[in-house]
């Protein structure tokens, strides 16, 4: 989908334990906010039978009309599409950015409009979500995608080992935003504003209520684990 005169794919990241929650509310608000289909990529992880991946694959597919949904054994979190990317990189070579969100983001109506207004124009290689923590959100140039492929496989995990998983969970939070470049400014910069909020919600209608972050530059939503309520600051620990 072009944005100013760039080439944008929109990449979301889910795992086999999830997606089936949180999917539907993610693709659809991406569809209702204008996104062309042939514009969005979906990987879902943690797939090891492969008779499984194939048929869960077809089955999204054909639910919302979109080709680039893959259910891959990789399960490397928020690195899942970009892993996929880098691994498959004849199919992407057409675009010159990705917008990466998590499942467990949606997007409101202005979504594209403001992504528009904002977007850098100076050819940079990243732009964060936010001038903090951005959760790994934000613009990827493809072509330095490719250039870090080593760092980003570094991020690869396909073990179903407990202590493997945990370890490489702990890498994450230690190492959160590892791609993003912080130096060349992030999306609340070019806003001139962090406007936003924090509240209590049950986006999926189960039994746990989420934090929800709303950044309103972008008009783009986050729901986070409920961390004993609705605090100003995120005080996480593992």
């Amino acid at each position: 989908m072009k944005i100013k005169n760039y080439n944008v794919l929109f990449a979301v990241s889910s795992c086999k334990g999830f997606y089936e929650t949180t999917i539907d509310k993610n693709i659809w608000s991406l569809l209702e906010a204008g996104i062309d289909k042939d514009s969005i990529l979906l990987v879902v992880g943690d797939f090891q039978d492969p008779i499984e991946a194939s048929s869960k694959e077809v089955e999204l597919r054909d639910k919302f009309s979109i080709d680039k949904i893959y259910c891959e054994q990789q399960n490397s979190f928020e690195y899942t599409p970009m892993i996929h990317i880098v691994e498959n990189q004849e199919f992407y070579k057409g675009y010159d950015y990705i917008f990466y969100i998590h499942d467990t983001c949606w997007v409101g109506p202005n979504f594209v409009f403001n992504l528009e207004k904002y977007f850098p124009e100076d050819d940079r290689d990243t732009c964060p979500l936010d001038i903090t923590v951005s959760m790994n959100i934000g613009l990827y140039k493809i072509s330095w995608l490719f250039n870090q492929i080593d760092r980003v496989l570094n991020c690869k995990n396909t073990s179903t080992d407990p202590k493997i998983i945990h370890d490489k969970k702990i890498w994450g939070v230690h190492n959160e935003d590892h791609l993003l470049k912080y130096s060349d400014g992030n999306f609340s910069q070019l806003c001139g504003s962090r406007n936003g909020s924090i509240t209590m919600e049950n986006p999926y209608g189960t039994s746990t209520p989420r934090r929800i972050r709303y950044f309103e530059y972008l008009d783009l939503y986050k729901a986070q684990s409920n961390w004993h309520g609705d605090q100003p600051r995120m005080n996480v620990t593992v």
